[in-house]
Formats: structure tokens, C-alpha cells, sequence
């Protein structure tokens, strides 16, 4: 089965990822293309479903959303997803301090992101 192919140079010039970093941790070029195809398929519904008040009301399932956070930031960390991985640490924060609003910023700041590093990955897609 032929895999995915990406434009490596599109990824790059988008600055939303550090296309570098793969070489550090994957083996071949077919095993990145993998993984950013399983992002675009499924990292989209990580931590989606969490709202403010789910977070915020108990301290086992705030304990919960950062462990589920510090797991899916070092996938992006792998990828060398940059922007992304910004956007999490700010919703670790606010999960953190307990405010309402600030969860609420975080959330649709990150959720923004992911959209737009979806796009970018399909548009790195040679037609």
C-alpha cells in the first residue's frame, strides 16, 4: 500500500511546524507522513469535549485533562507541531488556576490552531 505524501517545503514555510524535529524521532520520512495523517484524523478530537466546567468542578478530572494534555503535547512535540504545542501549555495553565474565562480563551484559542495546522497539513498534500 502506497502511503500519503506531503510537501515537506509547505509544512516548513507555513511556520506553524518544525519539520526538522521528525529526524529526531522518526526513522523514514514514510513513518512522519503516518503520523501527521493520524493527526488529521484523529488529534482533532483531543480534549474537545472537555468544557470549562468539566475541568474546573473536580480535581480528579482536572487531574485527569493535564495528564491527557502533557500526552498529547508530546505527540506534537514529535511532530514538531510548534504552534501547538504553545496552545496546550495554555490550556494546562488555565485547567491549573481554575478560571472560568481563561479555560474558555484557551480552549477556542486551541481548538483555532488545530484547524488551521489541518489545514496546512492537507494543503502539504500533493494533489
Amino acid at each position: 500500500m502506497k502511503g500519503k505524501k506531503y510537501d515537506m517545503e509547505k509544512l516548513s514555510s507555513s511556520g506553524h511546524f518544525d519539520v526538522s524535529v521528525s529526524k529526531r524521532f522518526y526513522y523514514n520520512t514514510q513513518e512522519y507522513y503516518d503520523a501527521l495523517t493520524d493527526f488529521v484524523e484523529n488529534y482533532d478530537c483531543n480534549l474537545r469535549n472537555y468544557t470549562p466546567a468539566f475541568v474546573i468542578n473536580s480535581d480528579i478530572d482536572r487531574e485527569a485533562f493535564i495528564k491527557e494534555c502533557f500526552e498529547i503535547r508530546a505527540e506534537y512535540v514529535r511532530l514538531g507541531i510548534t504552534s501547538l504545542i504553545d496552545a496546550i501549555e495554555i490550556l494546562e495553565n488555565s485547567a491549573i488556576s481554575k478560571f472560568f474565562k481563561e479555560f474558555s480563551d484557551g480552549q477556542v484559542s486551541y481548538i483555532a490552531k488545530i484547524n488551521i495546522c489541518k489545514d496546512e497539513i492537507r494543503n502539504a498534500q500533493p494533489r
